[in-house]
């Protein structure tokens, strides 16, 4: 067995990724201090996918970031973790689809250099997670809530999960829930996970995120077809994340749908990794189609105070 261990953070996307990773980014030095490196100087390691995802230079994240010197990169990233006589961690959710041979040709490569692999990676209910995915493309604007609806989305678990399975062997494989993972506190719940509990009151834990409410999410859209249509802003878009009131949610129809696409993906988490995936939601759906009085009346408050 490798004394050197090399984690490698999946994801999947809407897990809480982005916060483990710049938890840990934060608190890079206290890492190294105690034998473990998180290579780089940014929060995330997504340029590794220019050497192993299957694509390459046109896998999604490197053609999102559109910077030919990603390789490069890369390899700079991949050399910090490799010539390092401590452990290692390298984190991204577009891991999650490296398949069988990217993955087993990024362990072969920490192998190489003694180190043994493990994959780390967090599991979200599917409903969960297309309500996760469609606030988020709420905030940035990339989908109107009628798409949303429509066509919700959400990232295959057993898709993408069963080929690194397959190469790594489940014992190597580490998979957590997320729901339960963050009663607890995600960042210690990865901590604990690759057998660091030592560092749980160390690092300190960096929250990532801004949820928007249901009114939130429904003025944004609003916001996004006024500036389609007229060009134009009809109020500051970051207002969306002051307003309060219920959290956001999809309609019932849209959620049994997203049932019915992941039964199997759930069963296969059942079968194979003996999970049953928890929902942090509730049995009452918050869904409407039109913001309340108050939704409305804390926008004209809070434009009336910034003017």
């Amino acid at each position: 067995m490798s004394e050197k261990r090399a984690f490698v953070h999946i994801g999947l996307p809407k897990t809480g990724t982005t916060a483990i990773q710049k938890s840990l980014a934060h608190s890079r030095e206290i890492l190294r201090k105690k034998n473990v490196v998180y290579p780089g100087d940014g929060d995330a390691h997504g340029l590794v996918c220019a050497r192993y995802h299957p694509l390459g230079m046109e896998s999604p994240y490197i053609v999102k970031v559109g910077d030919q010197t990603s390789l490069l990169q890369a390899d700079a990233l991949l050399k910090e973790a490799l010539e390092s006589d401590r452990d290692c961690i390298l984190s991204s959710e577009y891991f999650h689809n490296f398949g069988a041979s990217g993955i087993r040709a990024l362990s072969d490569r920490f192998a190489e250099n003694g180190f043994e692999t493990h994959v780390v990676c967090y599991l979200r209910h599917p409903v969960d997670a297309a309500i996760s995915s469609g606030q988020q493309a709420i905030k940035v604007g990339s989908r109107s809530l009628t798409e949303i609806i429509q066509n919700p989305r959400y990232i295959p678990i057993r898709q993408n999960l069963e080929p690194i399975i397959s190469e790594l062997g489940l014992e190597n494989v580490h998979v957590r829930d997320y729901v339960q993972a963050a009663k607890n506190g995600l960042l210690k719940d990865f901590l604990i996970t690759i057998g660091r509990e030592d560092l749980v009151t160390i690092i300190e834990p960096i929250y990532a995120n801004e949820s928007i409410t249901m009114d939130g999410a429904i003025l944004a859209d609003m916001h996004r077809e006024h500036r389609i249509e007229h060009r134009t802003a009809i109020f500051p878009k970051h207002l969306i994340f002051e307003i309060g009131g219920d959290r956001f949610d999809l309609p019932e129809n849209t959620k049994e749908k997203v049932m019915l696409d992941g039964k199997g993906d759930l069963d296969w988490v059942r079968t194979v990794l003996k999970m049953d995936l928890q929902t942090g939601r509730t049995n009452t759906s918050t869904y409407r189609d039109f913001p309340s009085r108050e939704g409305v009346a804390q926008l004209f408050n809070l434009m009336r105070k910034r003017s």
